[in-house]
């Protein structure tokens, strides 16, 4: 299966939201308002379950904001923001400031942010301020009220349209409670948990060694350097984080988000990253030997010249990974999606091993391992 991209049939059916710049900028501000359910939101976008976009004066706002506290930040921020979305950005045209103009929305921006949605027949808009959209020809609500209506979706198994997106928000509510009372639904789907924020910290350099950050929220941090060895970060939020050269061998990373972290030559031997949100992640020169990453979501994931060696990538998700000059050496795959049958025996002839493949192709074992009997691609 191809991954979906902009404009196909597929991604068309998932429904398609702008972000609001208040949602954006709070967000990388580090506002405490709305950390919590900005990353519920992003899993989603991360996920690939909706279409998220934002203008193009939301963009230059963050950039502006950001660059008077770091000018680099500021670039790579918005740099971040291009990847992360999927270059989805409306530019605001002298169509939508004067469909706003026209508007019965008081607040300029809103209206302006209303008529880029409608022009791109989106479901909804997410902003903190609900009230500011009043009169407005869509559905506006709050990253917390989203995120809970599109997962009650899911459990209906209903992707074809949002039916609770748009139904009244008492029948949402009293759905919501009767589903807690039957213990079937969990309002908290990521482990975040806000009293743990420990992102405006400098903790670059630190001695973390067997420090329990479970659930902890590290979006953005710098922790550069840190030896982190043996840590606990099961389930914690470390997208945007800073930890290039951190030591983090043995560290517990299940289920943890690393989206568009930063762990250029870090070393993660033997660490367990499995079930963990690895996609845009930049792993250049990064230290993974007998790592575990089995059902890692790598999508977009930078390995360029990563040590592999012995790491167990079975299940994962590598889609547009970058795998160039990678020591893949013992490095176990199989059932992984984005790997194309020609990248699959450059892989082989480098010393990988697919496991459990289904392909016409034989294999042989040896030891334990398993070898698609290719040429060159069995040990000497």
């Amino acid at each position: 299966m191809n991954q979906s991209l902009p404009g196909s049939c597929e991604d068309s059916l998932k429904i398609g939201v702008l972000i609001s710049t208040d949602v954006i900028l709070q967000y990388f501000t580090n506002s405490s308002k709305c950390i919590e359910d900005t990353e519920e939101l992003l899993q989603l976008v991360q996920l690939q379950k909706i279409r998220a976009y934002i203008t193009d004066y939301c963009l230059q706002k963050v950039g502006f904001y950001l660059s008077k506290l770091d000018e680099q930040a500021g670039q790579e921020a918005v740099s971040m923001i291009r990847v992360f979305l999927r270059d989805r950005i409306i530019y605001i045209t002298s169509k939508s400031i004067e469909e706003a103009r026209q508007s019965c929305i008081q607040n300029t921006d809103c209206a302006v942010e209303v008529a880029c949605a409608s022009a791109k027949n989106l479901s909804a808009i997410i902003t903190l301020y609900p009230n500011n959209f009043a009169g407005a020809n869509l559905s506006v609500l709050t990253a917390d009220d989203f995120t809970k209506r599109q997962n009650l979706e899911e459990l209906f198994q209903n992707p074809e349209r949002p039916i609770l997106l748009t139904s009244n928000l008492q029948d949402f509510k009293e759905l919501d409670d009767s589903l807690q009372v039957k213990g079937k639904f969990d309002l908290n789907l990521f482990g975040i948990d806000t009293r743990n924020d420990l992102a405006t910290r400098k903790l670059q350099d630190k001695n973390l060694e067997g420090v329990d950050l479970s659930s902890a929220v590290l979006r953005g941090a710098d922790l550069r350097r840190c030896n982190l060895q043996r840590a606990i970060l099961t389930c914690a939020s470390l997208s945007f984080t800073k930890l290039s050269g951190a030591d983090l061998r043995y560290a517990d990373l299940r289920g943890a988000n690393l989206s568009l972290a930063n762990l250029g030559e870090s070393d993660l031997s033997f660490a367990d990253l499995s079930s963990s949100i690895l996609s845009c992640v930049d792993l250049n020169n990064a230290q993974l030997r007998e790592t575990n990453m089995r059902g890692a979501d790598l999508q977009g994931a930078n390995l360029q010249g990563a040590n592999l060696q012995g790491a167990d990538l079975q299940g994962a998700n590598l889609r547009n990974a970058a795998l160039e000059e990678a020591n893949v050496e013992l490095a176990k795959f199989g059932q992984n999606l984005g790997v194309p049958e020609k990248l699959k025996i450059e892989l082989i002839k480098n010393g990988a091993i697919f496991l459990e493949e289904k392909s016409g192709l034989r294999s042989i074992s040896i030891g334990d391992l398993k070898y698609l009997d290719y040429p060159d691609s069995q040990p000497n």
